[in-house]
């Protein structure tokens, strides 16, 4: 960029001794080529740009050993001129070892990992082994009520056979023991006003005699 607001600044030279050519680098140097000096003496820009120039540098100066002055050119003011040394023909003594340099900021955090496949299924366990017997359980409690007594009771008709015996109208027979909640009804063909029937009835272990009529009501 040509420009009289940049500085022209020269800031490494590598010479090419088997060429003839001296390689310069800086800034500045403008878009025309500069004017140029080697050891005092004018040479050719071969080539230039803004921030590199190549001269020819005449005589085999470069396969000369020695330390020679470079200086570039744009203009008078100070700002558009810049020299500096350069050494060729023979290998400087070495330098010391540099200090060793500041640790460096860490370095930005990486993406997210992809996720990883499902693991293999692991193997079935072993069958646990088979457990004691149980203790034996208590006794249960009894079943219902009580049975109930015998009972006895009067007119019926020969259905009371339904008892075990053949009663005569009007008779007496015996009435077997029932189961707590048990009821026996004893049929019979005859009305009202002729030999009743009767209902055989057991709760909670007490047993009634209950005429029908009377039933029907309870």
């Amino acid at each position: 960029m040509s420009s009289a607001a940049t500085r022209l600044l020269i800031t490494s030279v590598y010479p090419e001794p088997s060429m003839g050519r001296l390689h310069v680098y800086g800034e500045g140097f403008g878009t025309t080529a500069p004017s140029a000096v080697f050891a005092g003496l004018p040479v050719s820009v071969v080539f230039a740009s803004d921030t590199t120039l190549t001269l020819a540098i005449p005589f085999g100066l470069l396969n000369i050993p020695g330390t020679y002055l470079v200086s570039v050119s744009r203009g008078s003011l100070p700002e558009e001129n810049s020299a500096l040394g350069v050494t060729v023909g023979q290998q400087g003594p070495k330098g010391d070892k540099g200090d060793k340099g500041d640790k460096g900021d860490p370095g930005l955090k990486g993406d997210k990992g992809d996720k990883g496949e499902a693991g293999i299924k692991g193997d079935s366990g072993l069958k646990g082994d088979k457990g004691d017997k149980g203790d034996k359980g208590e006794p249960g409690s009894a079943g219902g009520g009580a049975e109930c007594p015998l009972q006895s009771a009067t007119g019926y008709s020969q259905d009371g056979a339904v008892f075990g015996g053949t009663p005569s109208t009007g008779g007496t027979v015996s009435v077997p023991a029932l189961a707590a909640g048990q009821v026996l009804v004893v049929r019979s063909s005859v009305t009202r006003g002729g030999s009743a029937k009767y209902l055989i009835e057991c709760r909670d272990g007490v047993s009634r005699v209950l005429d029908v009529y009377d039933y029907r009501n309870y």
